[in-house]
């Protein structure tokens, strides 16, 4: 298109030859014919973007909030929805995860949409859950990689439950004041602790917390039947009886105590008769374990037992003073709990460096409350803990090594049995990284963008996804797995002008995110440079104007309006120089509009103003003889005075302000010549020919209601307008 010379056809009309002197005098020094400044750029009007007008997705967690009793498993589904009814989102993978929090838990499948959450079951509270997961949305020929995270909590609750329930001091005598202690553990707080004494009282008080509670009451004479029952605020119940029924006489008594409220398997239990109110010649008998134990004269006896086997111990107490004592009787059922043990084992076969690694913990068995102490890795890292209850925990440790890093831990319970660990270890590898380059090439109307990353360190398999400012028409799908450290090569088709940013993100089995970008180079923004001067006065009343364009995607449509009502337009295949000449209708000074719109939508506007210079007067005939030279002369006076008269007149009436233009008519010649322009653009050169917008936009609406101008959208979505009205323009 360089040196090529566009023309256009138009009419005008002279001014009279009077006004040749005005002209001059408007002319200035620049003298007839003179250039106007040069434009350095022509300003955007309506930049293109690379911003996608896609609908904007959402990933939701359902439901989002929920409850479940500790160790039972919780369903979860995660889901896409498309903000427009013309677009799909296609999942591609998901990657579920535990959130920071006091609660934990396991998915038994993190891969899917769907998973079974399964929370701890050593402690309530609120486990903090989430997904992360990509898609591919598609709305019609366009197709974006979407990547969102979702959170949701699952409020876990362990099982309201009462232990270590004791009576003291033993044994009571008719009036004595006796001391209850428990402790409630699991539900959920504030709880109600209802105490029945078997007297045919009761009592009711509110635990704020879990943990310890105790309160005293005083017995008559009888035999009493204790029994505490605990609800939490869930509307949860439990229950426990006093492990022996009380015996409370006028003035004797005899219990049996234990070293522990609960005995354990494989740790011996020592229990103890107690009596009062018996003369020191009374004898007492201890069986049970299938042992006993006889007592001398006025001594308590003790019996230690050796439980193998979970479950009761039943342990009972005859006390024998003779006449006229009674003989005191009395049976301790003492709960045997199985032998403390312990199982750790890593949740995922691999950490990685800088990200948190969990270790499954169960606890089976022992005397609660359970002391926990820990180290990891080469003693970086250690930790204590306390557990009111048995069951199972998300141990959390952080690598910060590669190589194996081993687990030592130890559990106590309240019994003083201790169990260690030492063989639980966890294979760390170098943290997940991505490195890359982003290259381009463009070919209008489109560019292509290919990104080389290698994929460094994580645990597989690693899902991916290729995020982009700018929406992508064709290409290699933009998001996948990987089964582990890789090299990862993709490629795409965007049809968007300016630049884009390509991120690539990754997450790993372990839950590691790491992600890298840059800037690719699209097809260059549409730039011009516009010149604009008057043709000779010997070409007539017109305009040469000169446009060099660069960038955009061609076609390219040029249109052209000068003051005065003179427009044009034309379409060119590519960028580069071209000029244009356009007739004007009168001479003076002229405003001169150019826009360009390309195929994209990037669009350029300009304006810059220039003096039309008067065209000469035609030549004076020779004369034919000697005989017209007087004649000529007095003519020529004549012909001077007539103009002389008229310019005072003239100068002296001042002109009539010119009529504000039509706005039809102006339309009219905006889009007679062109086959069918785009709104926009139709309304720029309007308002650049004096039509205020609004006034445009509805002389606009009403031509298109009679039928005057043709309305139609375009394939890219843009309103083009034509002129349709039959008669002659």
């Amino acid at each position: 298109m360089a040196g090529s010379r566009w023309s256009a056809t138009g009419t005008g009309t002279v001014l009279l030859g009077i006004l040749v002197f005005a002209l001059v005098l408007l002319s200035g020094p620049t003298g007839l014919g003179a250039t106007s400044p040069t434009v350095p750029a022509i300003a955007r009007a309506m930049p293109a973007t690379a911003d996608s007008p896609l609908p904007a997705p959402n990933l939701t967690i359902e439901p989002a909030v929920t409850w479940a009793f500790a160790g039972n498993a919780t369903p979860l589904e995660a889901f896409w929805t498309a903000g427009g009814a013309e677009c799909t989102v296609l999942p591609v993978w998901f990657h579920w995860f535990v959130g920071p929090g006091p609660v934990g838990g396991l998915f038994g499948e993190e891969n899917s949409s769907i998973v079974n959450f399964t929370g701890a079951t050593a402690r309530s509270g609120t486990a903090l859950v989430g997904v992360r997961s990509a898609a591919v949305l598609r709305c019609g020929n366009e197709s974006d990689g979407l990547l969102s995270t979702a959170y949701g909590s699952v409020v876990e609750v362990a099982e309201v439950g009462i232990d270590d329930l004791t009576i003291g001091p033993m044994p009571l005598v008719g009036g004595d004041q006796a001391n209850l202690s428990g402790r409630v553990e699991g539900g959920t707080p504030p709880y109600q602790v209802t105490v029945q004494w078997g007297d045919a009282s009761e009592q009711t008080r509110t635990l704020t917390t879990p943990g310890l509670f105790g309160w005293p009451h005083l017995f008559r004479p009888g035999n009493y039947s204790v029994q505490v029952e605990v609800a939490d605020s869930s509307g949860e119940v439990a229950s426990a009886v006093l492990p022996q029924t009380l015996q409370v006489n006028a003035s004797t008594a005899a219990a049996v105590t234990a070293s522990t409220p609960v005995a354990e398997v494989g740790r011996p239990v020592l229990f103890t008769g107690v009596f009062a109110g018996l003369p020191p010649l009374a004898r007492s008998r201890l069986s049970g374990c299938e042992e006993t134990s006889v007592s001398g004269w006025g001594v308590p006896p003790e019996l230690e037992c050796d439980p193998a086997s979970a479950g009761q111990i039943a342990v009972s107490l005859e006390v024998n003073a003779g006449a006229p004592w009674p003989v005191l009787t009395q049976t301790l059922l003492e709960p045997v709990a199985p032998a403390l043990s312990v199982h750790v084992c890593p949740t995922t076969e691999e950490g990685e460096v800088d990200t948190p690694a969990f270790f499954d913990l169960r606890i089976a068995g022992g005397a609660p409350p359970f002391s926990l102490a820990w180290t990891f890795g080469e003693g970086t890292e250690s930790g204590r803990e306390v557990l009111a209850e048995d069951g199972t925990l998300l141990l959390e440790v952080q690598p910060n090594t590669t190589g194996f890093a081993p687990l030592a831990l130890t559990v106590s319970d309240a019994d003083g049995a201790d169990v260690s660990v030492t063989n639980a270890s966890l294979f760390v590898v170098p943290g997940l990284s991505i490195g890359g380059t982003v290259n381009s090439s463009v070919l209008p109307p489109s560019a292509e963008v290919e990104l080389v990353a290698y994929v460094t360190g994580g645990v597989g398999p690693i899902a991916w996804v290729v995020l982009s400012s700018a929406s992508f028409t064709s290409g290699d799908p933009p998001t996948g797995w990987l089964p582990g450290a890789t090299g990862l090569r993709w490629s795409g088709s965007v049809s968007v002008e300016g630049t884009a940013t390509v991120e690539l993100v990754a997450v790993d089995a372990a839950g590691a995110l790491a992600n890298f970008s840059a800037l690719a180079g699209l097809i260059p923004r549409l730039t011009g440079q516009l010149s604009v001067s008057a043709l000779n006065a010997s070409e007539g009343p017109g305009v040469l104007v000169t446009v060099n364009l660069s960038g955009g995607a061609p076609p390219l449509s040029v249109w052209i309006n000068a003051s005065g009502g003179a427009s044009w337009n034309a379409t060119d295949p590519s960028d580069g120089l071209f000029e244009a000449t356009v007739p004007v209708v009168r001479a003076g000074p002229s405003s001169v509009s150019v826009a360009v719109v390309d195929r994209l939508g990037g669009r350029l506007s300009g304006v810059t103003f220039v003096i039309i210079p008067v065209p000469p007067d035609p030549p004076t005939p020779p004369a034919g003889s000697s005989d017209w030279t007087l004649g000529a002369g007095v003519l020529g006076l004549l012909f001077l005075g007539v103009t002389a008269a008229l310019y005072l007149r003239f100068r002296r009436r001042p002109s009539p302000p010119p009529a504000a233009p039509d706005p039809e008519k102006v339309l009219e010649k905006i889009l007679a010549p062109a086959d069918g322009a785009e709104r926009v653009t139709v309304e720029l050169l309007a308002e650049e020919a004096g039509i205020p917008l609004e006034t445009v936009r509805s002389t606009l609406t009403r031509l298109v209601a009679t039928g005057k101008v043709r309305s139609e959208v375009s394939p890219d979505g843009e309103e083009v307008l034509a002129w349709s009205d039959p008669r002659p323009a």
